[in-house]
């Protein structure tokens, strides 16, 4: 466990290694530690001393990613963060929560407790998020929620983001119950903090919000509409991407949560979603795009017929240019668009089918396409039959063959959708079937 210490190691995966060895032996003989619950606290406190040991300057690029930031860009350091939480993540699901949770309580509050390093508190935090899908008593997490919401206003920007990451994931782990539990108190946390002033926390908290409203009931969510409304539009029209994104989304599952509440709101909303689309043609913006054409649908699917009606014409061309505007294999609006036209298709039914000419085409050669894969390391795709060609036996040396796929998911999805037309539209799709 030495060379967990180290720290010159020009990769630092390798300090991963000793407890990632230790994780996989648990998993597989997990009675080692169910035995020795003193080695089990030992692993868990190293895991803890990863997840610590990061950079204690939070750089400028942290706080204020570059445009068309992604999440999956973090650095190394951030790395040790989301291996530690999937450490203990596996050792609860192998070991137990009623060993587990206990260690880890003491260890977690121990390391929270610590106010001269930010890092402490953060990997506490980040730990405790691994915990709600283990616990089958909702009210055994009641002393720690006014700890997280404290930590909302926490004067270090990462220990903020911590307690929203804390709030999100325990809002999909515990869903419903523990909205309906501790909603009163998190919600109007939530609204407050989507003020924060450094961008990657207020898009963090969007996120958040995304998680909550899933399991979140009318009556919590509508007396805060109004301002959620009004930060999250701003942040979509005047934030950097990162916070469109999340923002976009968050306005969507808001929009879902408060059912026909919405129809008021649909009109101006669509508005300005549709504007959000053709303000941010540059690259940099796909990804919100792409997510605006999932909120314009979420939004249409919750709203009555009556509501919809006026503006379906409107969406669908809006959609349709987006489709034939020549997006590259890596565009993600493709596959947004795949799940768009479900949904729009489910509420429009047989108004449907006149738009298929101008539809179809582009879906049914995405479902005729002939998939390509490749071998991890190659530098060259092909199609799926060659590349199998290529996987040989190793005879029996355990050696891994990482295979890439980047069309396999979304001719799937081009069938599904061709599948969900004609189950809806029944002989408005004949002319089209060969």
């Amino acid at each position: 466990m030495d060379i967990v210490s180290k720290q010159d190691f020009a990769n630092g995966a390798i300090r991963q290694q000793p407890i990632e060895f230790y994780v996989t032996v648990i998993e597989r003989i997990p009675s080692i530690v169910k035995k020795d619950t003193d080695l089990l606290k030992m692993i868990i406190e190293i895991i803890f001393r990863l997840m610590i040991d990061i950079d204690s300057e939070i750089e400028e690029e942290w706080l204020k990613p570059k445009e068309g930031y992604k999440d999956n860009e973090d650095d190394g350091e951030e790395d040790n963060v989301n291996f530690g939480k999937g450490c203990i993540d596996k050792i609860i699901s192998a070991v137990g929560d009623e060993i587990c949770l206990p260690l880890l309580s003491v260890i977690v509050n121990n390391t929270l407790s610590n106010d001269s390093d930010w890092r402490y508190k953060n990997a506490a935090i980040m730990a405790f998020s691994q915990v709600g899908e283990y616990i089958d008593d909702i009210k055994n997490i009641g002393a720690m929620v006014p700890i997280i919401l404290t930590h909302l206003k926490h004067q270090n920007p990462r220990i903020r983001y911590a307690a929203l990451h804390c709030i999100g994931q325990i809002s999909d782990d515990m869903t419903e119950d523990f909205q309906e539990t501790y909603g009163a108190d998190v919600l109007p946390a939530l609204v407050a903090t989507l003020d924060d002033p450094v961008p990657r926390v207020s898009a963090h908290c969007a996120s958040a919000i995304t998680n909550f409203m899933d399991g979140a009931d009318v009556d919590l969510v509508l007396p805060y509409m109004g301002p959620i409304s009004q930060k999250l539009g701003g942040m979509m029209t005047t934030g950097i991407s990162i916070q469109k994104e999340n923002s976009v989304t968050a306005f969507a599952s808001t929009g879902v949560a408060i059912k026909e509440n919405f129809d008021k709101h649909f009109a101006e909303s669509i508005q300005l979603l549709l504007k959000c689309l053709n303000d941010h043609n540059e690259p940099q913006y796909r990804q919100f795009r792409a997510q605006v054409i999932e909120a314009i649908t979420l939004l249409a699917g919750a709203v009555s017929d009556e509501v919809f009606k006026p503006h379906a014409d409107q969406i669908v061309t809006a959609m349709i240019y987006i489709q034939q505007s020549n997006m590259d294999a890596k565009d993600p609006q493709r596959s947004y668009l795949l799940s768009a036209w479900q949904r729009i298709c489910l509420k429009m039914k047989t108004d449907f089918t006149p738009y298929l000419v101008q539809i179809l085409p582009g879906i049914l050669q995405m479902a005729t396409l002939k998939a390509e894969m490749g071998i991890s390391g190659e530098s060259a795709a092909a199609e799926l039959t060659d590349v199998l060609d290529e996987i040989k036996p190793d005879g029996g040396q355990g050696k891994r063959t990482n295979i890439m796929n980047d069309d396999i998911e979304e001719k799937d999805s081009a069938i599904q959708m061709l599948i969900v037309f004609i189950e809806e539209l029944g002989a408005g799709c004949a002319q089209y079937i060969e």
